[in-house]
């Protein structure tokens, strides 16, 4: 029972901190959103509420709020620095007390306020199948010469085929004097710009394309963020798929060995070294139980996500999709 308690003690404190972070202003999103944290934070060690859920339901309460120079990777590391402080001085549960819920107490419930959670906001389709349409394929024999760096050497330096990646699509390179759209812009530079030449595809769970990805290949530089998504707009339950993934959100795939993996880089060497096999690449948030559905029963899912806490609350969450499924789950773990 003291586990149901402090489970409902401690959901109850993650929607109050929403409910403040949703009414908060431009001016102070930064503390409200940082104090939501740190006080969420003090719960982590001693109550039934992992970072994961916590963060999700702070982003979507935050999302309104956000704009070109604070988007969703700067509240990402704003929630995380505030929950990894307020973990240092945990809050220690006290069963004396412990008021019950009041339909344990026999009492009457209170509607319930439920957490923020909005539809996702994508960028305008049309914007992203130009940006997508108009981009290049990876060719390591493409003519370069006037750009400032060739996208294909990251790919490299990460030991993946860039010509797996070229024939199976899986990503295109900004090419120079493409008019990009205003969501594809770090601050108030354009991605090509900032060195974000490599953008990849994100499909929702039907596998038809909504957003895209893009990730920063310029050498000699440590930029802040390895990738990004498109500002002002989210990526919640997209992902990235080869030809072989999207045939089963699309429903005409056959039940076989699928593979789910974290981030660009693990995603795309895995895309490439088993290209015979569906392969999904996610983030954050990415993975749902409407992707699970899609995947035929009789299928083997490898998850491989980072040898982190994270990566392992990644690999749980994706294993709880397919509760009572007849579906063989492995895990192995990437580098961190």
């Amino acid at each position: 029972m003291g586990g149901d308690r402090h489970r409902s003690y401690a959901v109850a404190a993650l929607r109050a901190q929403c409910d403040k972070v949703s009414a908060t202003g431009k001016g102070s999103r930064d503390a409200d959103l940082n104090a939501a944290a740190l006080s969420l934070g003090h719960l982590l060690p001693n109550y039934p509420l992992s970072e994961s859920e916590i963060t999700e339901a702070l982003l979507d309460a935050i999302f309104p709020h956000l704009d070109g120079e604070q988007g969703e990777q700067w509240a990402r590391r704003k929630i995380a620095h505030g929950l990894r402080d307020g973990a240092k001085n945990p809050t220690t549960p006290r069963e004396a007390n412990y008021r019950p819920p009041r339909h344990l107490a026999g009492e009457t419930p209170r509607p319930r306020t439920p957490i923020p959670g909005p539809p996702p906001k994508y960028p305008p389709l049309d914007t992203v199948e130009a940006l997508w349409g108009e981009a290049l394929p990876v060719d390591t024999s493409a003519d370069l010469s006037t750009w400032d760096h060739d996208p294909a050497a990251w790919l490299q330096s990460r030991a993946i085929d860039v010509d797996a990646v070229a024939a199976h699509d899986l990503a295109r390179m900004i090419p120079d004097g493409l008019e990009l759209p205003p969501w594809a812009a770090i601050g108030r530079r354009d991605w090509r710009m900032a060195g974000y030449r490599l953008v990849v595809p994100m499909y929702d769970a039907a596998g038809d394309l909504r957003s895209v990805h893009a990730r920063h290949t310029r050498p000699g530089e440590a930029p802040r963020f390895k990738s990004t998504n498109p500002t002002g707009h989210q990526v919640k339950s997209l992902l990235t798929a080869n030809p072989h993934a999207l045939e089963l959100l699309r429903g005409t795939g056959e039940p076989s060995t699928v593979v789910i993996s974290e981030g660009e880089p693990d995603y795309l060497t895995a895309a490439t070294t088993w290209s015979t096999l569906p392969v999904f690449g996610i983030v954050a948030g990415s993975w749902t139980p409407e992707h699970a559905q899609r995947i035929p029963d009789g299928s083997t899912v490898v998850i491989r996500t980072d040898n982190d806490t994270k990566g392992d609350e990644y690999a749980e969450a994706i294993r709880n999709t397919f509760a009572g499924r007849q579906i063989e789950l492995k895990r192995k773990r990437s580098r961190a």
